[in-house]
């Protein structure tokens, strides 16, 4: 076996072009193969998270632009909104009626009242009214704020300019976290269902080795999940397809590390 140290690009690309090279990916623990999937989840994260990000900027200070221009003074206090006038007040909106944010003391919640907006939020009188194609969501000043805290429209704004930056964060974050967790699971079930389809060949077994060859073979189909998810293709059985290739892809390199194995304890003067 070579046990001379492959680089991150080395690795990347064979892990689904050369099933032989699964030799070069096992080692005495897990600990390499978890190292790999810390960096993997780390690059695809940054770079779906700036992709995101770079869509969604100007949109983003376009909106507070449009806060900072059209708010009108107003404060929250004693858990209610307070400001002079009674119209509807329109705080931001964008010119395809994407996004509506709006002053609006007499809105209870309505299904109707903006539904041509596709993302909407509603500062009411007790409450912040949310609505878009995913979600209708209500949370009361009282629970933001308390009931003695006061917050002016000027504190308001600037604390919606400053967070901008620690949402796009938290977005890599959570992205981060969500890919790492998946990418954990899905290698647990597939070196699983390799061990057992391998149990049933007879064929020689190991659950520690598979879930280290695993976390190696499901390089290519995490990138596609993370493309697919990014996109707005409607895929059929597109989950199922991907595990099934993640699936393949682990039997194949699995394989091919046992068959190199024999290959070179037989012939250990050929050995890469």
């Amino acid at each position: 076996m070579d046990n001379k140290k492959k680089p991150m690009y080395w690795i990347f690309i064979k892990s689904f072009t050369d099933m032989h090279a699964y030799k070069n990916f096992a080692s005495k623990n897990f600990l390499r193969s978890f190292l790999y999937i810390l960096l993997l989840t780390f690059l695809i994260s940054a770079i779906f998270s700036l992709i995101y990000i770079a869509s969604v900027d100007a949109y983003a200070s376009e909106l507070i632009d449009e806060l900072k221009q059209n708010t009108e003074e107003f404060s929250i206090k004693d858990a209610k909104l307070v400001i002079e006038s009674d119209q509807p007040i329109i705080l931001a909106e964008t010119s395809n009626k994407g996004t509506l944010i709006i002053i609006d003391k007499e809105y209870t919640g309505s299904v109707t009242k903006y539904e041509e907006y596709e993302t909407v939020v509603v500062l009411g009188k007790e409450n912040v009214y949310l609505s878009n194609s995913a979600i209708r969501y209500l949370v009361s000043y009282e629970s933001i704020l308390g009931n003695k805290q006061e917050i002016t429209s000027e504190m308001l704004i600037e604390t919606i300019s400053n967070a901008k930056s620690f949402l796009y964060v938290l977005l890599f974050v959570s992205l981060f976290i969500f890919l790492l967790v998946n990418y954990l699971m899905y290698t647990l079930l597939i070196s699983l269902i390799v061990n057992i389809l391998r149990r049933i060949r007879k064929k020689t077994a190991n659950l520690g080795l598979s879930l280290q060859l695993s976390a190696y073979a499901l390089t290519l189909p995490v990138i596609i999940y993370v493309i697919w998810m990014s996109t707005t293709l409607n895929i059929i059985l597109g989950d199922s397809l991907i595990f099934l290739l993640a699936l393949i892809i682990a039997y194949k390199g699995i394989d091919s590390f046992y068959r190199d194995m024999e290959k070179d304890l037989k012939n250990p003067d050929e050995k890469a």
